[in-house]
C-alpha cells in the first residue's frame, strides 16, 4: 500500500505518543482513565480495522494515495473520540461511516478522480476475492464509472457485507434508498461488464 506499513505504524506511533509533527499536539482522548491503556487499546482496534478502511476508500475513491490520506483522517477522528466509541458495540461501523462521509465529501468536490495503480500480492486487498478482482482494470473502471453514493452502497453491501439497514445508518440514508441505489448499482455494474466483454 502506498505509504507503507511501516508508514502506518510510524504515523500511529505519533498519535500513541501524543505528536504529530514537531509543531502539533494530539491531546489524549478526554475521559481517558490510562495514557497507556488507551494507547494500547487504541493500537488494536487500529490494527483490526486498519487494512478494511484503507481497502474500502480506496475502491471508493479510485485513488490509492487519497485512500491512504483519508484512512490516516478517519483514524485520527477515531482516536480523538475513542472514549465515546471504544465502549461502542458497532464501533466498526463508526469507521465506515466516518470513511464513507470524508469520501464522498472529496469525490463531491472534485469531479475526476485519479486512476489507482493496481495492488500488488502484499497489499491491502490480496487476500480477497474482490481484491483480486480489482487489479483488473476492467473491474475497476467500471466501479469509478459508478455514481459514488452508489458505489459506496455496492461495496458496503456486496464487498464488506453490511446489512442494508447498517449500509443506511452508515451512509445516514433510509432502508428504501439503500434498496432503490443498491439495485441501481448492481444492474449498472452488470451491464458495462456485459457491455465490456462484448467489446
Amino acid at each position: 500500500m502506498l505509504g507503507s506499513w511501516h508508514g502506518s505504524w510510524i504515523w500511529l506511533a505519533a498519535i500513541l505518543g501524543g505528536t504529530a509533527g514537531d509543531d502539533q499536539t494530539l491531546a489524549t482522548p478526554s475521559g481517558a482513565e490510562s495514557a497507556t491503556g488507551t494507547s494500547s487499546e487504541f493500537e488494536a482496534f487500529f490494527w483490526r480495522f486498519e487494512r478494511q478502511i484503507y481497502s474500502y476508500l480506496w475502491r471508493l475513491t479510485g485513488d490509492q494515495q487519497l485512500a491512504f490520506d483519508l484512512s490516516q483522517e478517519t483514524f485520527l477522528r477515531a482516536w480523538q473520540h475513542f472514549d465515546a466509541i471504544a465502549s461502542h458495540r458497532e464501533n466498526g461501523a463508526w469507521l465506515f461511516r466516518v470513511a464513507s462521509n470524508l469520501a464522498l465529501t472529496q469525490l463531491r468536490r472534485y469531479t475526476s478522480v485519479a486512476a489507482a495503480t493496481p495492488l500488488r500480492d502484499d497489499d491491502a486487498g490480496a487476500t480477497d476475492l474482490v481484491g483480486t478482482l480489482a487489479e483488473q482494470e476492467q473491474i475497476r473502471a467500471i466501479l469509478e464509472a459508478l455514481p459514488p453514493r452508489q458505489r459506496a452502497v455496492l461495496l458496503l453491501r456486496d464487498v464488506h457485507g453490511f446489512t442494508g439497514a447498517e449500509v443506511g445508518r452508515t451512509l445516514g440514508i433510509s432502508a428504501a434508498a439503500v434498496k432503490m441505489a443498491l439495485s441501481r448499482a448492481r444492474a449498472q455494474f452488470r451491464a458495462r461488464y456485459l457491455r465490456a466483454e462484448e467489446d
